[in-house]
């Protein structure tokens, strides 16, 4: 009798534990959708060759709280910083793109939804990748405004956008389908004409799908794989039909950018020969790069002769007070740490 009980009560905590254990064995383990995780990263591989698969170390996600000016968190239409060292969303932290998505809000490529998510693995349209492409070209045309085109089938908040990259070459407009997802093929043949890239020879192509890619395309998206912007999967496949998604396009601008700065070689940098400051006080300095391109910027690295004179921070120079003296303000730009241009600024005694 004492037997049976023993056996009744086995059985009965048996069959209490074992969904339990059922549970953790799912977590420990990392089936589903840890599997589906490093599916996404070989695929993801295919677009980008430098992606940042780190979380920047302990810092937590931060929501900048934007919903982006146009469609919901797509674009953000303000160009340069956007004034935090770094935007975190609530489901990029682990991100294999993680870094490229931060650095590209930063630059005011991309805001985030207000419930303060990115959404890296969400597909984007055409007319969502056509607004990033044109900022990728910095608008240098805005003079270039929706006239004779037949623009009704676009949205109104990408119409513009459209327009230029029709006249720029980027796009045709008959061929443009602006609620459609935008695929791979499409995303890296819009990039390397807005990048101004020639089609490259495809004697030598990199990928086993190459069949999938029209010859129209193939020359263009061999400029960018030639240009490290993009780049084959472990597979060896590009998967030119599939849907380009925001950690993708992400990781795309960031490497153009980061092409395109190298690129551009700086002919000088210019600073005012000479400046005043009383003890105390602050004066603003402004630095003009100038490039081989005739384009200007104003990216330099600052720095000050005597830090106990005065300190300088993104061009303002502030005097420490109860001293004077001369103390040259250094301005070097950022791509080419050779160029540079230098203020003696004089830290004058506080009027009474």
């Amino acid at each position: 009798m004492k037997k049976s009980i023993w056996v009744l009560m086995t059985l009965f905590l048996l069959a209490t534990l074992l969904p339990a254990g059922s549970a953790w064995a799912k977590s420990d383990n990392g089936q589903g959708q840890g599997k589906g995780k490093k599916a996404e990263s070989k695929q993801s591989s295919n677009v980008n060759k430098g992606n940042s698969q780190n979380g920047y170390g302990s810092n937590g996600p931060k929501n900048n709280g934007n919903s982006g000016n146009y469609n919901s968190g797509y674009y953000n239409k303000g160009n340069g910083p956007g004034g935090n060292s770094h935007k975190w969303f609530s489901d990029t932290k682990q991100h294999w793109a993680a870094g490229s998505i931060a650095g590209m809000t930063d630059r005011g490529f991309f805001s985030g939804y207000p419930d303060g998510t990115f959404k890296p693995d969400q597909a984007m349209t055409q007319a969502e990748a056509i607004i990033l492409v044109i900022n990728l070209t910095g608008n240098d045309d805005p003079s270039v405004e929706p006239e004779d085109e037949d623009l009704s089938d676009i949205p109104s908040w990408a119409q513009v956008a459209a327009s230029r990259a029709a006249h720029k070459g980027i796009i045709k407009l008959n061929r443009f389908h602006s609620a459609m997802q935008c695929s791979r093929a499409q995303t890296a043949v819009m990039l390397a004409i807005a990048l101004g890239l020639e089609p490259e020879p495809t004697d030598d192509i990199p990928f086993k799908d190459c069949i999938l890619i029209s010859p129209e395309d193939l020359g263009y998206i061999m400029a960018l794989y030639r240009e490290g912007i993009i780049a084959g999967g472990s597979n060896g496949c590009f998967n030119p039909n599939s849907a380009v998604t925001r950690a993708q396009m992400a990781c795309m601008l960031e490497q153009a950018l980061k092409n395109k700065e190298q690129k551009k070689e700086v002919e000088s940098v210019t600073l005012p020969a000479t400046a005043q400051v009383e003890a105390g006080k602050s004066v603003t300095l402004t630095a003009v790069v100038k490039y081989a391109d005739a384009s200007t910027d104003g990216k330099v690295i600052w720095t000050s002769s005597d830090t106990t004179l005065a300190t300088v921070e993104n061009g303002i120079v502030t005097a420490v007070a109860g001293k004077t003296g001369l103390v040259a303000i250094t301005a070097t730009a950022v791509s080419n740490a050779s160029k540079s241009a230098a203020c003696i600024v004089s830290v004058v005694a506080a009027t009474p």
